[in-house]
């Protein structure tokens, strides 16, 4: 239930609403942290469940996309890090959750390298930790449950303005 809570509230829908929501505003930059947020979180969504696209090649775009999505918290972290305005408790998921995204997306990669190099095909949608553990290293849970509790605190602490995140991009 509480994975299904988070498909719904992290996915292409809404992005697509939170984007549409901002062009109302007076002042759009107030939720650009938001939208680049949810851009990264609706991708995981789709690559993780879709149950009916399956991956056979490491030529697959959604390599690349799993790749900016780590590089994206990763720059988050450091932005954060580096600010002197910015108090990591308040503008950052907990170290565990980002640990946790680092460790999952990258298991699941490195599961693909081994798997799909001996001519085996892997259905994201399927995927959970138990499998990424048993091949590569330990992870503690699902990709998009690792998130839901720490980007449910985020976003409602955006909304209320107690939380001021910010991401600069580094290209």
């Amino acid at each position: 239930m509480r994975n299904q809570l988070a498909v719904h509230v992290l996915n292409k829908d809404m992005l697509y609403l939170m984007r549409s929501y901002q062009a109302t505003l007076p002042r759009p930059e107030i939720l650009a942290s938001t939208v680049k947020l949810l851009e990264h979180t609706s991708q995981l969504v789709e690559i993780f469940c879709t149950q009916n696209q399956t991956v056979s090649s490491m030529d697959n775009p959604k390599f690349e996309k799993l790749r900016n999505i780590i590089n994206f918290f990763n720059t988050w972290e450091e932005t954060v890090d580096k600010s002197v305005m910015l108090v990591n408790s308040k503008n950052l998921i907990t170290r565990e959750t980002r640990e946790d995204i680092n460790s999952s997306l990258m298991g699941f990669i490195s599961l693909c390298e081994i798997m799909l190099k001996n001519g085996n095909s892997i259905n994201p949608g399927y995927m959970n930790s138990d499998l990424v553990k048993k091949f590569v290293r330990p992870t503690k849970r699902n990709c998009i449950d690792i998130i839901i509790s720490e980007i449910f605190w985020l976003i409602h602490h955006k909304k209320t303005g107690t939380c001021h995140c910010h991401y600069n991009s580094v290209r």
